[in-house]
């Protein structure tokens, strides 16, 4: 029986995944301070929009000197000079051309960790250096509680097991 019981939890620790895709905090700091803001997107989520050389997400959350509104960001590949826009209240917000910051196709971008450095896009706004990092998930996937049961479990039965050395005393 503790046989099947320790195949079970092997067996559901080696099958786990994932239970939500991790979201990434972007946060772009401009050259001119009243240009930086933040927001989060969740890897490798669809865009709203797409096209061959662009990527768009409406309604994203963002916080800036502004306080937080809601935005519009799109983001270019290579070939249309890179980096992203933002508008936010259907005014353009901030303008760059840089690296493309997503890897795979404009249906479904992957983004990449790191920081970025990017130029203006048009006059008027400034470049800056836009960081995009991974935020750790808050709730433990199901393999860390599959081996947080298996340690637990380990630990009892190592316990259970146990002889005790009693000793007599010499009279």
């Amino acid at each position: 029986m503790t046989r099947s019981i320790a195949a079970a939890l092997l067996a559901s620790a080696i099958t786990s995944c994932p239970a939500a895709a991790a979201p990434l905090l972007f946060d772009f700091v401009a050259l001119n301070s009243s240009q930086s803001i933040s927001f989060t997107l969740v890897n490798s989520s669809a865009p709203d929009y797409s096209g061959d050389d662009y990527v768009e997400f409406d309604n994203v959350s963002t916080s800036s000197a502004d306080g937080k509104s809601v935005a519009q960001i799109t983001f270019y590949v290579s070939s249309a000079l890179g980096g992203f826009s933002i508008y936010q209240n259907s005014d353009l917000f901030a303008d760059t051309r840089g690296p493309q910051v997503f890897s795979s196709d404009t249906t479904k971008p992957v983004f990449a960790s790191g920081s970025y450095i990017v130029a203006a896009g048009n006059p008027g706004f400034t470049g800056g250096t836009l960081t995009i990092k991974a935020v750790a998930a808050a709730v433990p996937e199901p393999a860390t509680w599959a081996m947080m049961v298996a340690g637990f479990s380990a630990i009892g039965f190592a316990m259970r097991r146990r002889k005790q050395d009693v000793v007599l005393g010499a009279r």
